[in-house]
């Protein structure tokens, strides 16, 4: 099968050299690039959970709240 992978370059790296291991054709063409923007932290008196798009996501969450007792989804 050929697949196209749109992740941002890390991920597509690795997500296409799993899936060559597997017999696909793959073409990595990253479309994002992920960049800190500064934001303050989020006032967590009001969270209950957070949810996130994928790793780099997990990545950013972590680095921003600083604590590990909050369910992620």
């Amino acid at each position: 099968m050929r697949l196209l992978i749109t992740r941002p370059a890390g991920d597509a790296q690795a997500a296409a050299e799993a899936l060559e291991a597997r017999g696909h054709a793959v073409l990595a063409c990253p479309l994002i690039t992920v960049m800190k923007t500064g934001e303050a932290k989020p006032n967590l008196a009001a969270i209950q959970a957070f949810i996130v798009t994928d790793g780099d996501g997990a990545h950013a969450l972590s680095e921003a709240v600083g604590v590990r007792t909050f369910p992620v989804f």
